[in-house]
């Protein structure tokens, strides 16, 4: 897992890198990262982003 989050951090470097000279804009970055670590039942896992707090 620890790899997997440093190949991400890299990536998302050069990514930034790439949208300054493109782009011109300041860059850009991984701010948000679900992990999902197993789920033994096929289907079960949903996930729904709703732009709004919810109180949890």
């Amino acid at each position: 897992m620890k790899d997997s989050r440093e190949s991400m951090s890299i990536l998302s470097l050069l990514k930034s890198e790439r949208a300054k000279k493109a782009y011109g804009v300041p860059g850009s970055a991984v701010n948000k990262i679900l992990i999902v670590n197993h789920e033994n039942t096929k289907e079960r896992i949903h996930v729904i982003f709703v732009p709004e707090s919810l109180g949890f």
